[in-house]
């Protein structure tokens, strides 16, 4: 039993006698945030249907009425918040198409084609500090920066000696803000309204992440200007864009509640290791033999570092198995070089390093950035060559003299690298796991108490659904769904 009402509680007749809803888990996608969304379904033409759905045949809008934002009940309670999504409209006919979608299926329509870079998040005081809650200020060796356009640049962006960072500004040297992660990512959602939750987030190491930055932290006179507004160090990419990058790199599952608004982040390896889970049963339909034949793990942030043709880049892959799949993350970190320092003869130091132009206003390289999605590990202070600390931002664990730094890396292999901790138990659960498909009993409690990592026992083996497809009754109560496993054990 149905019901379909806009938000401001006008409810919409169905054309049908049913919708029929696919429920995807978002813990099996790479390449895009899936989520509820309907087969589609027809409305009845009637005064209240055009008028609730805002008269979608007089649209001049370019691909149609942007989507509707609905609420839908079943069997009596509100089951989701989701968008109408316009499919076509035939007047002659008298006939109204769309689409429903919900959970992430709604956010995607609400982030769509947004760039993280256009939008507020933040304008804090620029302070020659490491240690501010924002964003950190970690040595990057980029010659190339400013191409021909200075060169009496040193090469280093946000250059730090044995006094410290440089006070006022200088043709050597340049500063360029780096935003952390987990702020930025929250300031991202909370602009379309969510909240971001999940024990991944509040990990210390993963909290020290910083986005390196390619734009200089200078006005069109070369002057350091007293504030920071972080989304211009920030790299041109969307928030859909964010949210894979982050979710192909640390092997992460989103888990989506739109009425409360809230993006529940977890670790997939850790969800398998779960002791919940909920008996069920029904009747199997068909079982698929495991048919994966390995993966090949790229980080590819972007194409615009010359230092991928002069250095060593097999940690940007990691072949697993027969390599039979690429999965693409497009994010990263950058090389990993110890050098002398430019400014200072006989200091060698550990430093991150890329070769490519930046934007800066005052030398007419304009002010968008070049760089796609690259991490580093700010890792405090460290002592170079002398003895003499500086800040170290860092895809690895350990400093310029070997000591240990930290415990993660952004690599893909190693002990400490992407793969084992984050990523092994989910890659390993992938390339065992049959597929089975069963019919049973589903009914609105099962239905409000999805959970996209909770196991369940079927024929004495736990599973993880990877999609659920049922048809809701206009009349009658929900009774049956199909759904689709994967067997963990």
């Amino acid at each position: 039993m149905i019901r379909m009402l806009t938000m401001g509680g006008e409810e919409l007749q169905l054309a049908g006698d049913s919708l029929s809803l696919e429920i995807n888990n978002p813990y099996f996608e790479e390449e895009s945030i899936p989520g509820t969304t309907s087969l589609p379904f027809g409305f009845s033409w009637t005064r209240d249907n055009l008028r609730g759905l805002g008269f979608p045949h007089r649209s001049k809008a370019s691909g149609g009425p942007a989507p509707l934002p609905v609420q839908l009940f079943i069997d009596g309670p509100l089951w989701q918040l989701g968008a109408l999504k316009y499919i076509d409209c035939d007047e002659a006919k008298k006939q109204l198409s769309y689409n429903f979608a919900a959970d992430a299926g709604a956010l995607r329509e609400q982030i769509k084609g947004v760039l993280i870079s256009d939008l507020d998040l933040g304008e804090v005081p620029f302070l020659r500090t490491n240690t501010g809650p924002d964003y950190a200020l970690l040595p990057v060796r980029n010659p190339e920066f400013y191409g021909d356009k200075n060169k009496d640049f040193k090469g280093i962006l946000n250059y730090y000696g044995p006094a410290g960072y440089p006070i006022g500004s200088s043709v050597q040297h340049a500063f360029a803000p780096q935003p952390y992660l987990v702020s930025v990512l929250r300031k991202v959602m909370q602009h379309f309204g969510w909240t971001v939750v999940g024990e991944f987030l509040d990990e210390p190491e993963i909290q020290t992440l910083a986005i390196y930055s390619d734009r200089a932290h200078e006005d069109s006179d070369g002057l350091v200007p007293a504030t920071v507004i972080l989304a211009r160090h920030v790299p041109t990419i969307t928030v859909a864009a964010l949210l894979l990058a982050l979710q192909g790199l640390f092997t992460l599952g989103y888990q989506f509640d739109t009425q409360r608004r809230v993006l529940r982040i977890r670790r997939l390896g850790r969800e398998l290791a779960r002791t919940d889970y909920q008996e069920r049963s029904g009747q199997l339909l068909r079982s698929v033999p495991n048919r994966t034949n390995g993966w090949v793990l790229v980080q590819s942030p972007d194409d615009n570092d010359d230092l991928d043709d002069v250095l060593d880049t097999s940690w940007q892959k990691l072949r697993l198995g027969a390599g039979g799949e690429e999965i693409t993350v497009e994010a990263g970190t950058l090389h990993m070089v110890v050098e002398e320092d430019p400014l200072v003869a006989g200091r060698e130091w550990l430093v991150p390093a890329i070769s490519a132009k930046g934007a800066s206003e005052a030398y007419g390289l304009g002010s968008e950035s070049k760089t796609g999605l690259r991490l580093l590990f700010n890792r405090g202070m460290q002592q170079d060559s002398r003895a003499g600390q500086y800040p170290l931002g860092s895809s690895g664990n350990v400093s310029y003299g070997g000591t240990q730094a930290g415990q993660l890396t952004l690599l893909w292999d190693g002990a400490e690298g992407l793969h084992e901790q984050f990523g092994k138990a989910w890659y390993a659960f992938r390339s065992r796991a049959m597929e089975t498909e069963y019919e049973m009993p589903f009914n609105l409690a099962d239905l409000r108490s999805l959970d996209p990592g909770r196991l369940e026992m079927v024929d004495a083996h736990l599973r993880l659904w990877k999609q659920i497809s049922l048809t809701i009754d206009v009349q009658r109560k929900l009774g049956r769904a199909t759904i689709l496993y994967h067997e963990v054990r």
